[in-house]
């Protein structure tokens, strides 16, 4: 079955520029190395001025195919509330990368396997722990 959407996701300003491309195929996200051959539908710059790293999203597909998604399944919003907490975890900013990453404890294989490959093995233990245990919560929370 071909993919219904594409992405290309680039992070730069914190460390070392890192990009990655992913396929949406039967509903779910993959990691791909090829890039996308369909058009690009649009592309979401995002900016944290705090931290000093850039976020872009590109989003490539047929403008003519339409499908609504549930807000908090839709791939977009995957790809950019993952990419928020990892430009902040790269960045040193933990707590902030944090409070960005609770969903983690119901995240799938997409999100799993990109923090395995941009996180040293340290860091994944330690976000884990503090996503999966709760031993992290804002203080507006408690």
């Amino acid at each position: 079955m071909d993919g219904f959407r594409s992405y290309g996701v680039r992070l730069t300003g914190v460390g070392a520029e890192a990009s990655w491309r992913f396929a949406e195929r039967t509903g779910a996200l993959f990691s791909v190395d090829e890039t996308p051959a369909a058009p690009v539908l649009v592309s979401w710059p995002m900016e944290f001025e705090g931290i000093g790293a850039r976020l872009e999203l590109t989003i490539y597909g047929n403008p003519g195919d339409r499908r609504t998604v549930p807000a908090q399944t839709d791939p977009a919003r995957r790809l950019l509330r993952l990419f928020d907490a990892l430009a902040h975890f790269r960045a040193g900013v933990v707590v902030g990368g944090l409070e960005r990453i609770s969903f983690l404890k119901y995240a799938e294989e997409l999100e799993a396997s990109v923090l395995r490959d941009a996180l040293a093995p340290d860091e994944r233990m330690n976000l884990l722990a503090e996503a999966v245990l709760g031993a992290w919560h804002p203080v507006s929370d408690v």
